[in-house]
């Protein structure tokens, strides 16, 4: 007897791994995140009536204050290994001059890393996370009709805040820079055309061109993790659109199609997916869809202004 049930004590034993095996991958798969990395969204929020930083879940929910309102924080990006956000900040002691922070994901260990006499916002990082590139008007020069005139250009510096290196040099307004996932090039927005259009440069700000060559504004550029596209918002159709375009500025497709303003796009870390914010509703909420601009769902409700949202990896 006890010979004969061999065979049905293997088929046993085989199907309880086949089954611990097949469990296990529903579990994997019931982990993963929603957008792939962490599964967490940092932005910028004025819910507690001063600008502060928040993180969320990828669905939007368990929203919670990095920042308090004692500072006016905003445009969080996180860096490459998301164990930091770079952010904006200011103090009214300071007469809220912008600079740009660092701290760990959890709000604490702030630390500072630019201080001029000047506004450093856009903070973006090279994927390697020891340089950060931003826009600063420091720069003044004399204009024949309007006098001296503040103008935005794109520096770069190390994680620490030292070796400040100028980027760009032109009369015009560069700003709202992101770094290519290979760290070659760095795509921003300029109005060095008359209009706001897009441009691309080495990393070291060399070889610029001009990528959209459109009458209308596009800006706010943002590279795929995969860098072959570029996600940017436009006004070319009448309203503030998302766009996705090649990164050589062929194939431009609308991804959004409402009449509110659509703005500062990001990715999903696996690629499959874009942050925005949008008034769409009122007020602007942070929103998230498909590459293919399908599937748009809404992530934040409040009253008040939400937007910036940044992906951890």
């Amino acid at each position: 007897m006890e010979m004969s049930n061999i065979p049905s004590v293997k088929i046993f034993v085989i199907t309880l791994a086949v089954l611990a095996l097949f469990l296990s991958a529903c579990g994997s798969a019931a982990t993963t995140s929603v957008g792939g990395g962490a599964g967490k969204l940092a932005f910028s929020s004025f819910r507690e009536g001063e600008s502060m930083i928040l993180i969320m879940n990828a669905d939007g929910s368990e929203p919670n204050a990095l920042t308090d309102i004692s500072v006016r924080a905003k445009q969080p990006i996180w860096s490459p290994d998301g164990e930091r956000i770079a952010f904006v900040l200011s103090k009214e002691e300071e007469g809220h001059n912008l600079d740009i922070y660092l701290m760990d994901e959890d709000g604490s260990n702030l630390v500072r890393l630019t201080d001029f006499d000047s506004i450093e916002v856009d903070p973006t990082w090279s994927p390697d996370g020891t340089k950060i590139a931003f826009a600063s008007n420091q720069d003044i020069y004399t204009d024949t009709a309007q006098g001296l005139m503040s103008i935005f250009n794109i520096f770069v510096m190390s994680a620490d805040g030292s070796g400040v290196e100028r980027l760009t040099d032109t009369e015009a307004n560069n700003m709202a820079p992101d770094w290519s996932p290979v760290g070659k090039n760095l795509v921003f927005q300029t109005d060095l055309d008359g209009n706001l259009e897009i441009y691309l440069m080495n990393a070291d700000g060399s070889g610029q061109i001009n990528l959209t060559n459109d009458p209308a504004n596009d800006q706010s550029p943002s590279w795929s993790p995969d860098g072959t596209m570029i996600a940017f918002t436009s006004d070319r159709d009448g309203n503030e659109e998302i766009y996705l375009m090649n990164a050589d500025g062929s194939n431009v497709n609308r991804l959004t199609d409402d009449p509110g303003r659509n703005k500062r796009p990001t990715w999903s870390p696996d690629g499959r997916m874009i942050a925005f914010y949008s008034d769409r509703s009122g007020n602007f909420e942070v929103y998230v869809m498909a590459i293919d601009g399908s599937g748009v769902t809404q992530l934040t409700d409040h009253p008040d202004f939400d937007g910036f949202p940044s992906w951890q990896p």
